[in-house]
């Protein structure tokens, strides 16, 4: 994946996750589960090690201005890239 190009771990707590997700039907990970935050939290103990690894930046989605910031790495990324 890394040769493939730049990697972002939009890192979002499980609180956020929990509000953005709660009403959604289509994420078979969440069906079907009495406790939401339960599921969410054992999710992020096995997987964020591995996001954090692979990543070459780790950006808090929950932040307002996180687009900005991913826009601020492409910028800084392509103008080394083509120097």
């Amino acid at each position: 994946m890394r040769n493939s190009g730049i990697i972002f771990y939009l890192k979002l707590g499980v609180e956020k996750q929990y509000q953005r997700f709660k009403h959604c039907q289509n994420r078979p990970l969440l069906a079907n589960h009495k406790n939401i935050i339960f599921k969410l939290t054992q999710l992020a103990k096995q997987r964020n090690h591995l996001y954090t690894s692979i990543a070459d930046y780790t950006i808090d989605a929950s932040a307002n201005n996180y687009n900005s910031k991913i826009l601020g790495y492409f910028n800084l990324y392509f103008s080394s890239y083509n120097a």
